[in-house]
Order: structure tokens, then sequence, then C-alpha cells
């Protein structure tokens, strides 16, 4: 009788740990079904960037700098850009460990904001990890000083400060 119990509570306790580890932080696959901003409501921005200018292999990762929608958000309106992350390297990344993605209008910085309840869009794949050779869809999103100036947008690799890091840019139009 006490080895049945000593059994059950083994497997209770593997059992545990393997919906534990399935639950974690660090994504196995790509999120592609749930993450588009296609499926979001607001205007496409429109760009003239060729593909190639708004992609780069930099480091261990991909990035491309992808569409752009802008939306009403309180009152404000906000840029949401989706951008193309790949793991190239051998360890678990994320997008803000590596990358910064800034945006300006009219030569000032825009300020990075979050949105809440907007279809496809998903403010926490900023932070969340990846592992080797996935792919996921990230969303950043940026408040927007007007609606008349260009919006320029530019991934820069993080670095030690001990070289010149690699950038890609993009630059976005708002349909009148």
């Amino acid at each position: 009788m006490k080895t049945k119990k000593i059994i059950a509570s083994a497997l209770a306790m593997l059992m545990t740990a393997v919906m534990l580890a399935g639950c974690g932080g660090s994504a196995g696959s790509d999120n592609k079904d749930t993450v588009s901003l296609a499926k979001a409501d607001g205007t496409v921005l429109n760009s003239d960037t060729a593909a190639e200018d708004a992609h780069a292999v930099i480091g261990d990762v991909e990035v491309s700098i992808g569409d752009a929608k802008m939306i009403e958000q309180d009152g404000v309106n906000v840029a949401i850009v989706e951008f193309t992350f790949k793991n190239n390297g051998d360890s678990d990344i994320n997008f803000t460990g590596v990358l910064r993605a800034e945006a300006y209008q009219d030569g000032a910085q825009l300020v990075p904001t979050v949105v809440n309840n907007v279809e496809g869009v998903d403010m926490m794949t900023l932070s969340q990890n990846i592992g080797k050779g996935h792919q996921i869809s990230v969303h950043k999103a940026y408040r927007l000083i007007n609606t008349d100036d260009i919006i320029e947008l530019q991934v820069t690799e993080i670095t030690n400060g001990q070289k010149t890091p690699e950038a890609i840019t993009k630059y976005y139009s708002i349909p009148e």
C-alpha cells in the first residue's frame, strides 16, 4: 500500500511539472494564426519602402518591418506597426532584448504606447521569448504627433557600444 502511495505521488508531481512546463513564456511555435495586424480595424498606412530595405539579418535574428495601421484609442491617433521576428540563434530570445524599434515624425521621436482590445494585436509579443528557428509577428504602437507628416520607423540592433549597430528603416504616410 505504501508503494502505491509513493508511485501515485510521484506521478502527480510529474504531471504537475509537465503542465507547468507547457505554460511557460517561451514560444515553441509561430503565432501567425492569432496575431495579425490585418485583423485590426484601422487605416492602413502607405509605404513606398522596398521590402528588401525593410528586412535584415542582424546578429542571430532576422527582422522585417511590415504593415502599419492607424487607430484611434482614447481620443489619440496611434500607429501600430507589425514586425516579423525570427530567432536564428541557439538561445531563447525576445524582440526587445536584441532590437530597438523607434518611430519619428517631423524629426521628433514618437512615444511608444500600449493598445488594448484591438483584434489581432498582441502587445505582449515584444517580450515573448522564442526558440531557435521560430518566427513570430510582433506589434509595437506609437502615439502620433499629427496625421500630416511621414512616419519614419527604424529598427536598430542593441549593441554594447563597441560597434556601429545595424539598422533598417521604413517610411509610412497617412492617407488623406
